[in-house]
């Protein structure tokens, strides 16, 4: 199966996961308080211009596809309509190894409402973020695509597995009180 990544509807599949890095962001005031956790993701893969342009067809992106249709006037299509998907930040967000998801963030902006399921993480930081797009080789068949995306998450602490409703309630009162109250 492998590992893949699924970014506002766009699969990546059998990625090379470049870097995975998992940091911890606190609070300013003592350090000792966890705001939420960050992950920054970037992967490597080769994908098919055939099969991105199936899978692409359906969102009326301008990829389409007519029998005499050049390999290079197709891929130049797909390569758009993936720009387009790939570049846009707070969409749903899935990275899984063997079919199982390692992480799935909700993003804050879904039109229609989100397709994953319920027991999913909300972007606590307003994302995810892309960090770069990158079509690294382009031929008439196949695109190589560099692709790195930031997410943030408030973890559950109670050992259950269940994500929390509320993704942050914090708040501060500051009061002064003069000779005149």
């Amino acid at each position: 199966m492998g590992t893949d990544l699924t970014y506002n509807g766009v699969i990546l599949q059998n990625v090379r996961t470049l870097d995975f890095v998992h940091t911890i962001k606190r609070d300013n005031t003592a350090d000792v308080n966890t705001d939420f956790h960050k992950v920054n993701i970037a992967v490597e893969t080769l994908v098919s211009v055939d099969t991105l342009q199936f899978a692409l067809a359906s969102r009326n992106l301008g990829v389409t596809y007519y029998p005499g249709m050049s390999n290079s006037a197709l891929t130049v299509d797909v390569m758009a309509a993936v720009e387009k998907l790939l570049v846009v930040d707070r969409k749903d967000l899935v990275y899984s190894i063997d079919g199982r998801a390692l992480l799935r963030i909700n993003g804050a902006v879904n039109s229609g409402g989100s397709s994953l399921p319920q027991n999913t993480y909300a972007d606590a930081n307003n994302g995810p973020r892309v960090g770069h797009l990158k079509l690294v080789h382009v031929t008439g068949k196949t695109i190589r695509i560099q692709f790195e995306i930031e997410a943030a998450f408030q973890c559950c602490c109670d050992g259950t597995g269940n994500v929390p409703a509320v993704v942050s309630n914090r708040w501060g009162v500051d009061e002064a009180i003069d000779e005149r109250l």
